[in-house]
């Protein structure tokens, strides 16, 4: 990054429409399969308690997360529902441009900026070719982003992370998944059809959803496990047959 600041221009390469999972709000995900895409949901799990990492992460996680009961203690369910564009959206036209644009979602618009606030901007680790680097507008500069819009996009997205929180508490529920993996340890990724989900949101302001029931972990870790336990944390090895676990390691 040079004194002056980290310039970005967009090349249009298309390559961040590829080979991987684009988070979406709920109402986004609700488009999402209402067209027919596939969505996917994750789930992780976080706790206060048994934290490692960073004090800013841990509040930038739990701020779009849910309570949840795991037995003797409770921790905090992390929810994502993605957009599986692993071989391509499928709004990315033959010119690399988008064919949904004005409808794309948030986090299309805020790439390559970060929503995390504990990750700095940097061309490390994203997908745009390096041409696209030190040229064009200076998107950060002296610790800020300098577009104001972007910084109303981000925060926008913060803010509807805390909304859905409970929406996604209760799509869980609807959808019967009450397990998790471990943060930073491994994620449970649930691949439901387009079908199912937009039936479980449409029940998501129905009074009579099935009650709550206790949350499990997920890992393959022996000492993990183990640690979990001794803390009062349900842990199971049982995935459902519509579920992959994801290590981290």
């Amino acid at each position: 990054m040079s004194d002056d600041g980290l310039r970005y221009n967009c090349t249009a390469c298309g390559k961040c429409c590829r080979g991987k999972y684009v988070p979406l709000t709920v109402d986004e995900a609700q488009a999402w399969a209402a067209r027919g895409d596939n969505v996917v949901l994750m789930t992780e799990t976080i706790s206060d308690s048994l934290w490692s990492g960073r004090p800013g992460e841990y509040q930038h996680q739990t701020l779009r997360a849910f309570a949840a009961s795991f037995g003797d203690q409770d921790a905090e369910v992390i929810t994502l529902l993605v957009a599986d564009i692993v071989a391509g959206c499928p709004n990315l036209g033959a010119d690399n441009l988008c064919t949904i644009y004005e409808q794309r979602p948030l986090v299309c618009r805020i790439y390559p900026l970060e929503i995390n606030p504990t990750i700095l901007p940097s061309p490390v680790g994203k997908d745009c070719p390096p041409e696209a680097w030190g040229t064009g507008e200076i998107i950060w500069r002296e610790g800020k982003y300098t577009d104001p819009q972007a910084v109303e996009l981000i925060e926008r997205s913060r803010q509807q992370d805390r909304q859905d929180a409970e929406r996604k508490k209760r799509l869980c529920e609807a959808l019967g998944i009450h397990k998790a993996g471990w943060k930073n340890d491994g994620i449970l990724a649930w691949h439901i059809t387009p079908e199912q989900l937009l039936e479980a949101l449409s029940s998501l302001d129905e009074p009579n959803l099935p009650s709550e029931q206790p949350w499990a972990v997920v890992s393959n870790s022996a000492n993990l496990k183990a640690h979990l336990l001794a803390a009062g944390l349900n842990v199971t090895e049982h995935i459902n047959s519509d579920a992959v676990f994801h290590s981290m390691h």
